[in-house]
């Protein structure tokens, strides 16, 4: 039978007092013992060597008063949120808990004739707070179980119910289950009441008391488990992250918070969350970003990597959305990977061709290792060899006309392949111009065709003007003078109004695309007639035709002089060594494989990659060196290593050291998870095969167009998906206001209320009223709309400080603006956005930051 609301705030009352009276009571009986070994070492007549055990009792006593008034400091203002009342199976034994969200509570607390103080921690000593919170988050009669040395304990819930104590005053009870016939508030307007206090407070809150059924299922499944939090805007995800490590906090401890990895989004992303992660004991966790743990990661596969002359961006904020979507294209990633095996094999081929050995069938670090030293071997005996038959002089002279013929060689091969590339080019270049002219003449018909198509409407019109002209002067159609003043201002309109005046237009546009089509010509033309220019092109064609096949005849003529040289060397060389001479007959070969090879990871980078990822580059105008002038008049030049560049250099090492010990993760954690892509998943399994992967996100708050992460399971290989469609951080009014804004679906809690509607904002006057005048952080796009919004509306630039993902911890007492890219994943009292330029992810990211108040201009 359901109680009343006045008997339940009765009960309540006296379960308070009772848990109050337990904390007084360790506080009292904790002084007790101090007082009473004091009194004892006081008391006592004691030699020097018979006073250690009772002032060892004093020491004791006074460490235990020190932590229960330690624990009672921490649970008076609010010793617990929630009440379960339990009845276990068999004996039907009742008993009361009182769920805790003291954050630095590690101990369960017996209440003296019954009942007991739990905290939100999961662990083995512990095996009952999993079911009462799993209980809790019913809020029904469901039976719950756990088990303690393979014994199950199976009870049922009599009694659930929220608590709202102050400083040991108790405010409010809800009661959940039973359901009661008469309750002061319903559930959701509780939550929402508790959602409406925590608005104000412009970081990441504690939300165990307001934990909804679905988010409690994330934090409390099992360690153990794989999954993505597919969560909308406001949905608690990155509440969710870390309340879960919390719950876990005794289990995850055992093997070592280094084997616990955490990835986020960004400095300040880490700023903002150091307050909770600290109250929470979270703080030896590694927490970093991705770009961040790539470049750790290559520390350890090589402590040279360090010394290189790498200058590290690590945001993508600043790069172009084309160029990382052809970057993370997978077709790009797999032909680079292809790049990195081709390079490795080609490497490791000509250091064996150099030695005259077989290529092994499995190459690693090892392998390679083993090769350079043989080439060392090699090299040593070569110089030995030659040393030796320096003095004969036919040697000497065979030697000689070796090495010029080698020479030669390299330079034939070399004009070979400027007529090669030069052919490509002038074909490519025919092929462009063709392109422009054949646009200009599509420019041009269409052109003609409009006309034609105008004329004749017109035309038409005219005609029908003149048959109704006729009609009237007959008298024969009653309705054709009507006709006739209709007509007349259907042909002025296509003559002389509107629709002719759009003609013009239209003309006008197709006369500026023809003279772009010209332009494009002349640019390839160099304002040569095109006629003239592929002539030329064409001639050029059939010459540098005739010197590919001149110097392809050249090349074959030194090969065949050099392997006869080549000969007689390689016998000299086997009468003085009395075996048979397998390696290269130059030394130049030789050194070059072993310089290559000893340093194979950065060679194969820094040739390979780097030229495959140029064209790409300088497509977009990425910078790609650092140039340093120095104080003797020397430039100091670095190369300039993106997070795509890490992800492909980390490849390499991981392809030749496949056993390298790295340091073990066996729990990954990821918030804002689609903003990574699915190269950064392949990598993250490679590296570590066997950990669990905890991933946060939302594929709809991806930032950077037609990139990031689109389909959970297809692009980070992970099955479980758990979904969150509720926001709880924004007010109903700003939820309403995306959802109809910007036509995405987020479900909200409450009604929308009138004096929270967000604020749009008509001018630039409005705008700077609303920035000077309110206590409110900015919300752009980039620094650029930034420098508009300040020059528009009149804002002095000093007033405000711009963050960006570069940045780190805000200055005190400055209004702050941040770049859609730096506000990813924080939030804040109040927010104006400046939505000029972003897209629709951009708009929806920047409006659900502000948790009460929301000013919105575009």
């Amino acid at each position: 039978m359901a109680v009343t609301q006045v008997n339940l705030f009765r009960d309540e009352e006296k379960l308070k007092e009772k848990v109050y009276g337990e904390l007084d009571r360790r506080k009292e009986e904790a002084a007790g013992d101090v007082n009473s070994a004091k009194k004892t070492l006081d008391h006592g007549a004691f030699e020097d060597q018979d006073a250690f055990v009772p002032n060892s009792q004093l020491a004791g006593a006074r460490e235990k008063r020190h932590k229960t008034e330690r624990l009672v400091g921490m649970l008076y203002d609010r010793p617990y949120f929630a009440h379960v009342k339990v009845k276990y199976d068999g004996d039907g034994y009742e008993d009361d808990y009182f769920l805790s969200d003291c954050e630095t509570l590690d101990e369960s607390v017996p209440i003296k004739n019954g009942g007991m103080l739990l905290p939100f921690k999961q662990d083995d000593r512990r095996p009952i707070s999993g079911a009462l919170f799993s209980c809790y988050q019913a809020k029904n009669g469901k039976r719950a179980s756990y088990k303690v040395n393979d014994e199950v304990f199976s009870f049922i819930a009599q009694l659930i119910c929220d608590t709202d104590i102050e400083s040991r005053v108790l405010r409010n009870v809800n009661q959940y289950y039973p359901k009661p016939e008469t309750t002061q508030v319903t559930a959701d307007e509780l939550l929402e009441s508790r959602l409406d206090e925590n608005r104000s407070d412009p970081s990441l809150r504690n939300i165990i008391s307001t934990l909804q059924l679905q988010q409690f299922e994330i934090i409390g499944s099992d360690v153990s488990e794989s999954f993505v939090v597919q969560g909308c805007a406001g949905s608690g995800k990155s509440q969710c992250l870390i309340h879960r490590l919390f719950f876990f906090r005794a289990v995850l401890a055992k093997d070592g918070w280094d084997k616990v990895l955490l990835i986020t989004p960004s400095k300040l992303f880490r700023h903002y969350s150091s307050g909770l992660m600290k109250r929470y004991q979270l703080t030896s966790i590694n927490d970093c970003s991705i770009s961040d743990l790539y470049i750790e990661m290559l520390g350890k596969y090589d402590d040279r990597f360090m010394d290189r002359q790498y200058v590290f961006q690590t945001t993508e904020e600043y790069l172009p959305d084309e160029y990382l979507h052809e970057i993370y294209d997978e077709a790009n990633v797999n032909g680079i990977e292809t790049e990195i095996d081709k390079a490795i094999n080609s490497y490791v081929k000509a250091g064996c061709d150099a030695l005259g050995i077989e290529v092994p069938a499995r190459i690693s670090s090892s392998v390679i290792s083993d090769i350079v030293k043989e080439l060392d071997e090699a090299i040593t005996v070569f110089d030995e060899r030659e040393k030796s038959l320096q003095e004969n002089e036919e040697y000497q002279n065979k030697r000689s006309e070796y090495e010029k013929l080698v020479k030669s060689l390299e330079s034939t091969q070399r004009k070979l392949q400027r007529n090669k590339d030069e052919l490509a080019r002038n074909i490519n270049n025919q092929e462009e111009l063709a392109k422009a002219i054949q646009s200009l003449e599509d420019i041009e018909k269409e052109k003609q065709e409009w006309i034609d198509l105008r004329e004749k409407q017109v035309s038409n019109a005219i005609a029908e003007l003149e048959a109704i002209s006729r009609k009237v002067d007959r008298g024969t159609d009653l309705q054709a003078p009507a006709k006739y003043a209709k007509q007349i201002f259907v042909v002025k309109d296509l003559t002389e109004g509107n629709s002719y005046s759009a003609y013009l237009e239209e003309l006008d546009y197709y006369d500026e695309l023809i003279g772009l089509a010209n332009n494009e010509i002349q640019d390839i033309t160099r304002d040569k007639k095109p006629k003239n220019v592929i002539t030329r092109y064409q001639k050029r064609q059939e010459e540098i035709n005739e010197n590919i096949k001149n110097l392809g005849v050249e090349v074959e003529e030194i090969s065949t002089k050099m392997e006869e040289y080549a000969d007689w060397l390689r016998n000299a060389a086997n009468e003085y060594d009395g075996q048979e001479a397998k390696s290269t007959l130059l030394r130049s070969e030789m050194q070059q494989a072993r310089y290559f090879l000893s340093r194979i990871e950065s060679t194969v980078f820094e040739k390979e990659v780097w030229n495959a990822l140029a064209p790409v580059k300088e497509k977009y105008s990425i910078q790609t060196m650092e140039i340093e002038e120095l104080a003797d008049g020397k430039r100091k030049e670095s190369r300039i290593l993106y997070k795509a560049d890490l992800l492909f250099y980390i490849r390499i090492y991981m392809k030749l050291h496949p056993s390298f010990s790295l340091p073990q993760f066996n729990l990954i954690c990821i918030d804002e998870g689609q903003d990574l892509h699915r190269a950064d998943y392949d990598i993250l399994h490679g590296l570590y095969p066997k950990a669990v992967f905890n991933i946060f996100g939302d594929v709809d708050q991806v930032l950077h167009a037609s990139c990031g992460i689109s389909d959970w399971k297809a692009q980070t290989g992970i099955e479980k998906i758990y979904p969150l469609e509720t926001n709880y951080r924004n007010t109903a009014a700003i939820v309403d206001f995306c959802n109809k804004q910007f036509g995405v679906k987020m479900n909200y809690l409450g009604k929308v209320k009138k004096s929270q509607n967000p604020v749009v904002i008509s001018d630039w006057n409005e705008a700077r009223d609303v920035i000077v005048n309110k206590n409110l952080v900015i919300i752009v796009k980039d620094k650029e709309a930034f420098e508009k919004l300040c020059k528009n509306t009149g804002l002095d630039l000093g007033n405000i400080v711009y963050l960006d993902t570069t940045s780190d911890k805000p200055e005190d007492d400055v209004k702050e603006c941040y770049s859609i890219y730096a506000a990813k994943g924080l939030e804040f009292p109040e927010v104006f956005v400046y939505a000029n330029g972003m897209t629709k992810n951009q708009k929806v990211v920047a409006c659900t930051r502000a948790m009460g108040g929301l000013y919105y201009y575009e």
